[in-house]
């Protein structure tokens, strides 16, 4: 994954999100939430994002140089600027 900017503190760095399913026991779910965290080394603010897949789909690890640009980020709501 390339560098990226923190939305909390605008500094650069390079990610490496960790990733995991929630699991669900609904059996009528067709996707199943995946969620992508990081701490900026800057400011030690959390990072999350989510994404849906296809139920026991495949989805990309957090050190898959795959891009953000696909995924919906969670948290912060709000990029601040400086």
């Amino acid at each position: 994954m390339r560098d990226m900017e923190c939305p909390h503190c605008v500094q650069g760095f390079h990610p490496s999100f960790v990733s995991f399913r929630l699991e669900t026991k609904v059996e009528k779910r067709e996707n199943d939430c995946i969620l992508y965290y990081d701490i900026c080394p800057q400011c030690g603010k959390y990072i999350i994002y989510n994404t849906f897949v296809e139920k026991n789909g495949s989805y990309f690890s957090g050190t898959d140089p795959t891009s953000i640009e696909n995924l919906t980020r969670m948290f912060p709501r709000n990029k601040n600027h400086k």
